[in-house]
């Protein structure tokens, strides 16, 4: 016999769902075993090893945190959107030849009547 899809069907086995794979806490040793199985194993020692806390307590002084500006020298989408708007209706600055070819596009895409 083949194993049936099982669906969750209430709210509580919604949460025991997700306390037995780690998105909640567990309630009980059953549910805490389930999530740790499901948990890959990490090696603590090893990074214990690789930080010095002399180096940390040693140090000067804790650096600063120094916040870059980013200028935003490009367009706002209001603003994009009302020079598509002006060159739709040909007052905008642009060249012959690139509204030339807005135009052959627009009639080729046109629908017959």
């Amino acid at each position: 016999m083949g194993n049936k899809k099982r669906h969750i069907t209430s709210l509580e086995e919604l949460y025991g769902a997700m306390r037995c794979t780690g998105y909640t806490f567990p309630k009980n040793n059953i549910e805490q075993r389930i999530s740790l199985k499901g948990q890959v194993e990490f090696d603590f020692e090893s990074l214990a090893k690789e930080i010095d806390p002399e180096e940390i307590w040693n140090a000067d002084r804790p650096k600063k945190y120094a916040k870059t500006l980013i200028k935003n020298d490009e367009n706002t989408d209001s603003e994009i959107a009302k020079s598509w708007g002006m060159a739709a209706r040909g007052s905008a600055n642009i060249s012959k030849d690139t509204l030339k070819k807005i135009l052959e596009n627009q009639k080729r895409n046109k629908p017959d009547k």
